[in-house]
């Protein structure tokens, strides 16, 4: 059960988390709607929320095409962030669509949600699949190069590409997960 806050609560609170990841200039403001607020920056553009009600993908499509499509936002970081949390769909969404989602403490700040559980079934059936995949390629190369010497350099060449591709997916996935983003 979440403690309930009101945008007064949270507005200087999120304000500096939001510094903290690096917009030393953001700020915050109420928003139109009762239980929202706004975060904005030079390079960080953000909407919240305070309701204990989870936000729903219907939300943050609106959010998506009135606010962050516009062309002066279209290039800088976007930020949500729920005291109620979100939907499946709507971690989805957001993953899909270049949405950072934070979920409010009780004190205010933010916690970045974790892109982990909202992979499910068919991904890490595919990690899965990908790492077996991997390891038969050491099993193999490791064979090319004790029995095949003089058919080594070619087949060494295909087996580093198909070790290669799955090993980069992987660290791809993983960075995806965790939610590692390099500065442009």
């Amino acid at each position: 059960m979440n403690v309930p806050l009101t945008r007064r609560d949270v507005r200087e609170p999120v304000r500096r988390s939001v510094q903290k990841l690096g917009f030393s200039d953001a700020s915050t403001r109420k928003g139109a709607a009762d239980q929202t607020f706004h975060i904005d920056g030079k390079r960080v553009i953000g909407r919240g929320t305070v309701s204990s009600e989870p936000v729903g993908v219907d939300t943050l499509r609106t959010l998506y095409r009135d606010v962050y499509l516009l062309g002066r936002m279209k290039n800088k970081v976007r930020l949500h962030t729920a005291h109620g949390g979100y939907s499946t769909e709507a971690r989805q969404f957001a993953r899909e669509n270049g949405i950072r989602l934070y979920t409010l403490t009780s004190k205010g700040e933010l916690r970045r949600l974790g892109r982990g559980p909202v992979i499910a079934g068919r991904t890490l059936d595919r990690i899965a699949v990908y790492s077996v995949g991997v390891l038969l390629a050491f099993v193999v190369l490791g064979w090319v190069l004790t029995h095949l010497e003089t058919a080594g350099t070619v087949l060494l060449v295909v087996v580093a590409v198909a070790v290669a591709i799955p090993v980069l997916w992987i660290l791809w996935l993983i960075l995806d997960i965790t939610g590692y983003r390099g500065r442009k």
